[in-house]
């Protein structure tokens, strides 16, 4: 009886270790990080993506993909995480692009907690790019809802699916190149 109560004892503290160290990675926001350039030489205008990595690699790639094509398409490209040393003073920015899974229906507590903390984006161009397994319009109506109430322009809403089938956008349906693609309609010269 006692070797049947340890076995069942290891299985409840292996599950709760398992989804407390899942809600620690969700809340956890980014790993403080330097604001990068991708392309230092560029005199394009600015863009600074600040990116939340989830649990999986899903939005780093989304992101990763999103900025590497602004940079190839004329925008001075800064990457950033998001953490509480994320910059709330985005002058000189001429585009914000907020990249974040989203868990529970919302966008990371992490994304949640940064638009918090912004005074005001004052007219800013803002691109909202979540990821998410499947369709979640609420957390997309949030982050709308966020950037209007910030001052900020939101020029592109779109959310890239890992589990779901993405509709066909900019020419395709495969996530990574929806990313670029909508990145790549944002010429700067518009």
């Amino acid at each position: 009886m006692r070797l049947i109560f340890k076995i069942i004892l290891g299985f409840i503290i292996l599950i709760f270790g398992t989804i407390g160290f899942i809600f620690w990675v969700i809340n956890r926001g980014g790993s403080p990080s330097p604001v990068s350039a991708i392309n230092p030489q560029s005199s394009g205008p600015k863009a600074l993506v600040i990116s939340n990595p989830g649990i999986s690699d899903f939005e780093s790639k989304m992101a990763d993909a999103f900025a590497r094509s602004l940079a190839s398409n004329g925008w001075h490209v800064e990457v950033t995480t998001v953490s509480s040393q994320t910059p709330t003073d985005l002058t000189g920015y001429s585009l914000l692009v907020l990249s974040a899974p989203i868990y529970g229906g919302m966008p990371s507590p992490a994304l949640q907690a940064y638009m918090g903390r912004l005074n005001s984006l004052n007219g800013i161009k803002v691109v909202s790019l979540m990821t998410s397994g499947g369709k979640n319009p609420k957390a997309m109506a949030w982050m709308t809802s966020s950037v209007q109430s910030k001052g900020g322009n939101e020029v592109l809403s779109l959310a890239i699916y890992s589990m779901s089938p993405n509709d066909e956008q900019f020419g395709t349906t495969e996530a990574q190149g929806v990313a670029a693609g909508a990145a790549a309609s944002l010429s700067p010269l518009r």
